[in-house]
């Protein structure tokens, strides 16, 4: 948001050296006047702002998690099994070490070399953009809203949790342990007939810890639900549409502004 700011801010500049000025259709914002420049001025300070509070929250996620044992530093940026196979195997010394492919330097690239294998999982589906509202520690908090408090089930449909089930379109799916079908809540519910049959297919169920205010920085334990991708979507989807309006403001806001007006 902070480079956001700095954009539109070098843009103003840019457009008042042409003695154009910004004037915004749906807020006050208008560089030709005192106080229209004063509140796009105040819109950068706030950007400015928040993303120093982001930081400070980040910075004492991190603290707590070093408390707890739990900190495991940033992600390497090479493979130390690489490097090893290259020094050891190849001969290859640090001039023609992958150092400039993978934006490291020396330093790190010695750092690899005596490191000891790392254990890989599946990384996080989050957008790059939003992980700075994740605390350090999410990964232990998702497992522990996934396994230890929903079980490793789906905390609304039951669905467990890396199952391949058989399921239909209107949520209803079948519980192989209880030999039953249930609707998207978990109940009970009752069999497909031979025309719901045809429509029976297989999906893997995983697991997700969701934010039920869609506010990636609250991670009070009531505002976490393990879920699955289908329920996940279903909560989602009111605020998937609200960013999807938004997103669509947004584009036309820029078309209007670099391109001109829209034909009508």
């Amino acid at each position: 948001m902070k480079c956001l700011a700095n954009f539109a801010t070098a843009c103003v500049y840019e457009l008042k050296a042409k003695a154009v000025a910004l004037k915004a259709t749906e807020q006050p914002v208008d560089t030709g006047t005192a106080a229209g420049k004063a509140f796009l001025d105040m819109l950068g300070v706030f950007a400015e702002f928040e993303t120093n509070l982001r930081r400070e929250r980040q910075l004492e996620g991190i603290s707590a998690a070093k408390a707890r044992g739990v900190y495991k530093g940033r992600k390497p940026k090479i493979d130390a099994g690489e490097v090893r196979r290259l020094r050891h195997d190849e001969k290859l010394g640090p001039a023609r070490s992958p150092a400039g492919s993978a934006s490291a330097g020396p330093a790190s690239i010695a750092c690899s070399a005596n490191r000891p294998p790392a254990r890989r999982g599946s990384p996080m589906p989050i957008k790059p953009e939003l992980r700075w509202f994740y605390p350090i520690d999410w990964p232990q908090i998702s497992r522990q809203v996934r396994f230890e408090r929903a079980g490793g089930h789906c905390q609304t449909c039951g669905r467990p949790h890396r199952a391949t089930v058989r399921c239909l379109p209107d949520g209803r799916w079948y519980d192989a342990a209880a030999s039953t079908w249930r609707n998207g809540r978990g109940r009970p519910a009752r069999w497909p007939d031979l025309e719901e049959a045809t429509r029976i297919r297989h999906t893997r169920v995983v697991l997700a810890a969701a934010h039920l205010d869609h506010n990636p920085a609250n991670n009070r334990p009531r505002n976490l639900r393990g879920l699955c991708q289908r329920c996940h979507l279903i909560h989602d989807r009111p605020h998937h549409l609200a960013r999807r309006r938004i997103t669509y403001l947004l584009r036309r806001t820029l078309g209007d502004l670099f391109l001109g007006p829209y034909p009508v």
